[in-house]
């Protein structure tokens, strides 16, 4: 799931900047689409096996991908149906509520939003 969600990430950052024609951003974006959609079936999957485990999935550091967790990675590469996946938005729920948002994300509310740490 975080290799998916990490190569959506680039992949979209690399059709926004790097792409010398327009086809070739487009087929960039497709791709990216592609695993963001793996991810969303990878966690559906562990979502349906076992919720609080998926959960723990979501916000799980991994050393692989910069010490970064899933759902950071879903986040900053603005893959908006994976966060609308009803399992993350629980799992974001529970984190705003606990207070761990801050430690776990990366990221703080503030009066001007969602900022990065």
């Amino acid at each position: 799931m975080s290799a998916a969600l990490a190569a959506s990430k680039i992949l979209k950052k690399l059709a926004e900047e790097g792409a010398e024609e327009e086809d070739e951003a487009e087929e960039m974006r497709e791709l990216a689409n592609h695993y963001e959609r793996h991810a969303i079936g990878v966690f559906s999957e562990c979502h349906c096996c076992d919720e609080e485990r998926a959960q723990r999935l979501l916000i799980r550091i991994s050393s692989s991908w910069g010490q970064t967790t899933c759902l950071r990675l879903a986040l900053e590469a603005d893959d908006k149906s994976f966060v609308a996946h009803s399992g993350v938005q629980v799992g974001q729920r529970s984190l705003w509520g606990s207070g761990r948002s801050k430690v776990t994300l990366g990221f703080r509310w503030s009066s001007n939003g969602l900022n990065c740490c």
